[in-house]
């Protein structure tokens, strides 16, 4: 990782790194403990669960899921569980989800399961040389 990605990666909050660093999940997974247990260091696990609530969470209007993406106000961490706090400024809507920390860890094993079949596709594509497997049969 460059020096601005670490700096960046330091300062930020865990949500806006991974939301706004291209490649970020990859970079955490350099790490051989992370990458062995496929999973991203704790602090990312409730910025997790924020994107997952962000990406899938929706209030009901009108007996219709709302199609705007909620805005997360808060979030609090409270006996084994986060509690997210939602709202929805075009409907004036509030509401709370809760995620259990064993929920944000299982979407973390998830998430960077997923990355992690990326890095293994990847580095099969850049080990196989340029030609891939033509170069094997190839002549020069």
């Amino acid at each position: 990782m460059c020096v601005s990605c670490n700096t960046y990666e330091g300062k930020s909050t865990a949500h806006s790194f991974l939301r706004d660093q291209g490649g970020s999940v990859l970079h955490l997974l350099k790490c051989r403990g992370c990458l062995e247990r496929r999973t991203l260091p704790g602090r990312y696990h409730a910025a997790l669960a924020r994107m997952h609530l962000e990406a899938t969470e929706r209030h009901v209007i009108l007996s219709r899921r709302c199609r705007r993406e909620p805005w997360v106000e808060d979030v609090e961490l409270n006996r084994g569980a986060y509690r997210f706090e939602l709202s929805c400024w075009w409907h004036d809507a509030r509401w709370t989800k809760t995620v259990t920390v064993v929920e944000a860890a299982a979407q973390s094993v998830s998430y960077s399961g997923r990355a992690s079949a990326i890095i293994s596709a990847a580095r099969r594509r850049s080990s196989s040389g340029h030609w891939g497997r033509r170069a094997m049969t190839r002549s020069f």
